[in-house]
């Protein structure tokens, strides 16, 4: 199973940031950097965000 985990926390120090990529040591994980949006739409890749209509689409 594909899941996707989106985690935004202050982090001033970058101690949540280690604590959450030591725990996905051994797994297939990616971090992505993504800036506020411009749109009312999110997209990074396929998949989509609506923030508007709380509605997510993948491909």
């Amino acid at each position: 199973m594909e899941e996707v985990i989106v985690i935004r926390a202050r982090d001033p120090d970058g101690s949540v940031f280690q604590a959450v990529m030591d725990s996905l040591k051994g797994k297939r994980a990616e971090v992505v950097d993504v800036a506020a949006p411009a749109t009312s739409v999110l997209r990074i890749g396929e998949l989509e965000l609506h923030h508007k209509h709380r509605r997510v689409l993948m491909a």
